[in-house]
């Protein structure tokens, strides 16, 4: 199978045969940037949540192989089960994130809790999601994050891809935290598709 043209520098991980077969494209998406210079401001104070670790915490707790996932991936496969439970799209991304860390964005976090009061979740079931989130490692912030973020717009924009757009600006920080830090992106979102090289 030829590997599908992802753009902007991102390529699918190397998955085991069993994880990654032709039926898994294009309603499962994983890509991976590396990222193109170290962080160059090791010593800095980053953004961290009152509702998660520290910068350091998550550097000792990540380990490879890590995979970031996306806000849809996410809270399909770790929230408590519910209408998600058992369905094949479920089980498709358990089966690639199958002895892989999973790390999340901190905009990721930002969008399930952006959900939750926007849903109006009572006290209680705020609490569930918290302690969720509490359970997967968030990558902050960094200068790098920042860096990939502008330049992967200003492809998208040059090139006229909608990852550019206001709308998508939330999708291209998560995009960006991979690419600074390396990690390979499992999204059920299409917006990553054919972005520039």
């Amino acid at each position: 199978m030829a590997p599908p043209r992802t753009g902007c520098g991102l390529r699918r991980s190397r998955w085991p045969s069993e994880c990654w077969n032709d039926s898994d494209w294009p309603s499962c998406h994983l890509w991976r940037r590396s990222a193109n210079k170290p962080d160059r401001h090791p010593n800095r104070n980053h953004w961290t949540s009152p509702t998660t670790r520290s910068t350091a915490s998550w550097q000792r707790s990540v380990s490879e192989p890590a995979v970031l996932v996306d806000t849809n991936v996410w809270s399909t496969v770790i929230l408590p089960a519910g209408k998600h439970n058992q369905t094949p799209e479920l089980l498709k991304w358990r089966g690639l994130l199958l002895g892989r860390e999973v790390v999340i964005a901190a905009q990721t976090e930002a969008e399930l809790l952006y959900g939750a009061y926007k849903a109006s979740w009572g006290a209680t079931r705020l609490l569930g999601l918290r302690q969720a989130i509490a359970t997967t490692p968030t990558i902050p912030v960094t200068a790098d994050v920042i860096e990939a973020f502008a330049r992967l717009r200003t492809e998208c924009r040059f090139a006229g891809h909608a990852l550019q757009a206001k709308d998508h600006m939330g999708d291209a920080w998560i995009a960006a935290t991979g690419i600074a830090h390396g990690f390979p992106l499992l999204t059920g979102d299409s917006i990553f598709g054919d972005t520039p090289d």
